[in-house]
């Protein structure tokens, strides 16, 4: 009796033991989302992992979006953006960015422009809540919830971007956000537009892999995900909506704004509301 309660015990402590790294296995096959620090903890600096087993790489994801919603939103594009893109110039409502700084050489190469990319972000609070709209009828915000990536109850679009290119000739690979964030800060890219250059990406084996943008679909990347816009020449503009969500955590946040402060005037600060660009002190402003 004795020598079978033994054995028992001994299996059970051997399951307790191997139990999570086998939930663990299954949940990254799955393309689920891993967590890299204490379960225990409900704070939103707690990084997370994400595997995507078809792209075989870390933190991105595809989501279905409402052709419906896209077109809405392609309708305001021709609106606030389309009408002024031949004019090199910021709106009242969009503040061009790009080059992100007058240092900044990231569309060049030797004596050659790499691509004609253009980025219009929001300018105002009530351009803003306008295109808030918009990311909440596509469902961006489900789509991290039910993935556990973000983990915070009050989730922060901290800026929102029109993005326009017609070519690319070379590769800039580089990531949205510091792997330390893991999960809790999400670019998504949303097509409003039948594509012609698409994403490169490096896969978990460093391979140059390709991702086709496709209308009613829509692209999370998370931190630590490479990537760079891809190679071609289309026949008129890709158009893209790029939503920058993340938590309202503090430590986040400081994280999101080594990314940010360079290429924004203005952005959503969860602690502060819609604001200037807090490294800006009265300067000069940032929009072409």
């Amino acid at each position: 009796m004795t020598a079978t309660f033994s054995i028992i015990r001994v299996v059970g402590l051997t399951l307790l033991l191997i139990l999570p790294t086998l939930f663990s296995v299954v949940a990254a096959a799955s393309g689920e989302a891993d967590e890299s620090c204490s379960n225990s903890s409900s704070s939103s600096s707690c990084t997370i992992d994400y595997y995507n087993e078809a792209m075989n790489a870390d933190n991105v994801f595809e989501i279905d979006v409402d052709p419906k919603v896209v077109l809405d939103v392609r309708a305001d594009y021709e609106k606030d953006v389309k009408p002024y893109l031949k004019t090199g110039k910021s709106t009242d409502d969009f503040c061009l960015v790009s080059p992100y700084n007058p240092e900044a050489t990231t569309w060049k190469f030797v004596d050659d422009v790499r691509s004609d990319i253009k980025w219009y972000s929001v300018n105002n609070e009530k351009t803003y809540e306008k295109y808030l709209e918009h990311v909440n009828r596509l469902g961006l915000f489900d789509a991290v919830r039910e993935r556990n990536w973000i983990q915070s109850e009050n989730l922060t679009v901290y800026s929102m971007f029109l993005i326009v290119r017609s070519f690319s000739k070379k590769y800039q690979f580089h990531e949205d956000w510091s792997e330390q964030v893991g999960t809790q800060i999400a670019t998504f890219l949303v097509p409003l537009s039948d594509f012609y250059v698409g994403l490169a990406y490096k896969d978990n084996d460093g391979k140059t892999k390709k991702y086709d943008y496709k209308l009613g679909k829509a692209v999370g990347l998370g931190g630590g995900f490479m990537h760079s816009t891809g190679k071609g020449q289309g026949e008129e503009e890709d158009v893209l909506l790029c939503v920058y969500i993340g938590s309202d955590d503090p430590k986040i946040w400081k994280y999101a704004r080594r990314n940010i402060d360079d290429e924004l005037e203005h952005y959503m600060s969860p602690s502060r509301g819609f604001i200037r660009n807090e490294n800006l002190k009265g300067g000069p402003s940032k929009c072409e």
